[in-house]
């Protein structure tokens, strides 16, 4: 997996990751989430857990 913005996973987890940084703990859940959901392997799901 390339660790790239473009890519749909990541670009949800960036995503999150502005929004904890934005004090918006529920809205950031929300992507976490989906991107665990979209994530189609082990590996892009442990990214995931790191992120």
């Amino acid at each position: 997996m390339e660790f790239s913005p473009f890519n749909k996973i990541v670009k949800l987890f960036l995503q999150g990751m502005d929004m904890e940084e934005n004090a918006k703990p529920k809205q950031a859940l929300q992507l976490f989430l989906q991107g665990w959901n979209a994530a189609t392997n082990d590996f892009k799901k442990y990214l995931t857990e790191t992120a």
